[in-house]
């Protein structure tokens, strides 16, 4: 019986001393951990939160909060059954709310704010693909009315070509790095509550997991500084060309082709040129910036020595920092730098490089309004802004972007909570803020209601953002849903069209180039003494006449349809839009007394895909003619065909209407840069002319119809 005491009574200690260590690290942990530890794996989106689940959480000495998880997998109270007003915010930790109690997240106070059931769908770990999925997977099973989107510039721009799945992995509840997770677990009774809710357990991971301070610690999965640089020099993958014209296409693509060259070419050298860029002595920002990572963002406190946390507080800021400058100021640096070692046998190449990229920005500027594709947009999430948009529109569904900015972006105040100067002027982020509007713009573009926050997380300043972390406190929450409710409240930009032309459309013909190409079939020409040539897509229809002042209307089809006069001589251009019929009116009035005048309209119309053209008397055309006619000079300087029956004429200042050049760049639309479209308008058709958006309202004239990402009357 004695030798049975002494085993039992070791193992009664071990546990009495195991219990009270639980206890103890409980007691010091006030029951809380420093980040979410019940995900479970998801394929698509690499994990999600635990139905059910609830934690108490306190990282970098703030406060603890409490979280649980509802049935549908998200933070708060069970959502509601669907309604036809919902509100879903979409985010990574900052939407979720983490450091603050479910009511003071945004979500929260923007319900009580807007009177609208707001459903808080943020999750850390998320990044812009699982955004994307989510939008889709609650489109779907919901049809919110709204979806906000919250664009965290923390993270976001470094995960929006790494899914989740690539990023991190699970381990026993816990969402870690995928190059740190263990490559196998042992299974054992007991092991979920050990490694996922023992404070003492994870004392000692923490312990176990303590870095090496002089081993590297970035990590592919973390993305880098590249990321931060323009959508045109992101993939190094060929311009795609769609127009037809193969001449055109060949020049811009070799254009093109030529600038992304030097582009590259000057990226790859700035670190050989400047290597203190980014200027920062600090020794953490300078290892990392070694290998341009931005740390371990969701990371564990600092106070357990967990891997990176003190990386993420200086790093992700000072990248940021590195993108802007590398955006804005790589040219400028590099010239002083040949200003400065001209004798450099680097510096003749490089010259070459900057005016090789010169004339090619030349060319595509000279073809921007006839080529198919617009030059690359500057955002790096223009490609997921532009998906996340279609996604909405097609499931009538309105969206809204928010820029959520790093603390240190609103107020270089915040530098002070990492132990940083914040006059220091290597700390400066106010160059960063073109990551923001460029977002705001690429979304206002889309016809998508955008918000940069940091105006009003400014204004919430001091106390918008945690102690030594870089998460809103709920006084930052609540600045941020107040700026999101009045976003709500404005009226949705217009979709400005992408610069180019859709398949299937070419650029406005030439004169020279029509008169060469295959005569059009259009019925009772004879009769007029017209002819009629079609060249692509386009028709073309002349009339001379040598008598009395001829003038021509369009009556019904695309406002695209060109008309021009004089002598009597009537041309008219048109696009042949396939179901889509034309009519316009063409008319030679009296010339005298006893003379008859006579009128026609020229048509288009459709049967089973077949165009039927023909120009049919009509003298109930015969009226005033609207415009001035052009002088016999300036006709014979025509064609180039243009606009000149929708404002090119009447809205010409009084000197223009002597200036061919004036009204012919205005009709043709090849002014450089394009016409300054008002509100309400945008660029649009193979002339880049200014057309009404019909988004939101009707048509008074032409057809609403999709050009280039916007919704026109044309």
């Amino acid at each position: 019986m004695a030798n049975l005491r002494a085993p039992a009574a070791f193992l009664a200690g071990t546990l009495a001393a195991l219990a009270l260590a639980e206890g103890a690290f409980r007691v010091r942990d006030d029951g809380a951990f420093p980040h979410v530890n019940f995900y479970i794996p998801d394929a698509l989106l690499g994990v999600r939160l635990q139905p059910g689940a609830s934690e108490r959480i306190s990282f970098a000495g703030n406060p603890v909060t409490s979280f649980r998880v509802n049935a549908q997998g998200y933070r708060g109270a069970d959502w509601p059954a669907p309604t036809a007003d919902d509100i879903v915010v979409i985010g990574d930790s900052q939407v979720f709310g983490l450091g603050v109690e479910e009511g003071e997240t945004a979500s929260a106070v923007l319900a009580t704010t807007t009177g609208r059931p707001v459903l808080n769908a943020g999750v850390p770990t998320y990044g812009p693909p699982e955004y994307l999925a989510l939008t889709k997977e609650l489109l779907a099973s919901r049809h919110p009315k709204t979806v906000i989107v919250v664009v965290n510039l923390a993270n976001d721009l470094f995960e929006r070509n790494r899914p989740n799945p690539e990023r991190h992995a699970l381990w026993d509840g816990w969402a870690v790095r995928k190059e740190t997770a263990p490559s196998s677990t042992i299974p054992f009774p007991g092991r979920s509550w050990l490694m996922n809710q023992s404070h003492a357990m994870f004392a000692l991971r923490s312990w176990w997991s303590r870095p090496d301070p002089d081993a590297d610690a970035g990590f592919a999965s973390e993305g880098s500084a590249a990321d931060l640089i323009p959508y045109a020099l992101d993939a190094k993958k060929p311009v795609q060309m769609t127009i037809p014209e193969a001449q055109i296409a060949e020049a811009v693509g070799e254009a093109a082709s030529r600038k992304l060259h030097v582009e590259y070419e000057l990226a790859d050298l700035l670190p050989e040129l400047f290597p203190d860029l980014p200027p920062d002595a600090d020794r953490e920002v300078e290892a990392s910036l070694a290998h341009n990572r931005p740390g371990d963002i969701l990371g564990m406190d600092t106070s357990f020595d967990w891997p990176r946390r003190s990386f993420a507080l200086t790093v992700t800021p000072a990248l940021l920092r590195e993108g802007a400058q590398l955006r804005t100021e790589m040219e400028p640096r590099i010239a002083k730098w040949l200003e400065d070692h001209r004798t450099d046998p680097r510096a003749m190449g490089i010259q070459h490089a900057l005016g090789d990229k010169a004339t090619a920005t030349l060319t595509l500027a000279s073809l921007a309004n006839r080529v198919a594709d617009a030059l690359p947009p500057t955002s790096p999430l223009t490609e997921f802004v532009a998906a996340m948009a279609k996604l909405c529109r097609e499931n009538h569904a309105e969206l809204v972007v928010v820029a959520l900015p790093v603390d240190v972006q609103v107020s270089n105040a915040e530098w002070t909570k990492y132990g940083k100067d914040p006059a220091d002027p290597k700390l400066d982020m106010s160059g960063t803020r073109v990551l923001e509007t460029d977002l705001v713009k690429v979304a206002s573009d889309l016809g998508v209601r955008a918000l940069d926050a940091t105006d009003a997380l400014a204004a919430a300043e001091p106390g918008a953002f945690l102690n030594g972390d870089f998460h809103m406190t709920a006084k930052g929450q609540s600045a941020l849903a107040a700026a999101i409710a009045a976003k709500l409240k404005d009226p949705a930009p217009v979709a400005r069209a992408r610069a180019g032309l859709p398949d299937g459309r070419s650029r406005v013909p030439t004169l020279a180039e029509l008169v060469l190409a295959p005569d059009a079939p259009v019925a009772g020409l004879a009769e007029f003494g017209c002819s009629a040539q079609q060249l692509r897509e386009w028709l073309y229809v002349d009339c001379p006449d040598a008598h009395g002042a001829a003038w021509a209307q369009l009556t019904s089809g695309s406002l695209e349809t060109w008309t021009t006069s004089a002598d009597g001589r009537l041309q008219v251009l048109t696009p042949l839009e396939q179901g889509r019929p034309l009519a316009v009116a063409l008319v030679w009035p009296a010339t005298g007394p006893g003379k008859a005048g006579k009128a026609a309209n020229l048509t288009v119309t459709w049967t089973d895909g077949d165009a039927t053209m023909a120009l049919i008397a009509d003298n109930t055309q015969l009226k005033r003619r609207l415009y001035p006619e052009l002088s016999r000079d300036c006709h014979s300087r025509m064609f180039e065909p243009g606009d000149l029956d929708r404002g090119c004429l009447t809205a010409a200042e009084p000197d223009d209407h002597g200036s061919c050049d004036a009204i012919i760049a205005c009709a043709t639309g090849t002014r450089n840069p394009l016409p300054t479209c008002g509100p309400g308008t945008t660029n649009a058709g193979s002339g880049g002319l200014c057309y009404a958006s019909c988004t939101t309202d009707p048509c008074t004239e032409g057809e609403c119809v999709d050009w280039m990402g916007a919704r026109v009357c044309l």
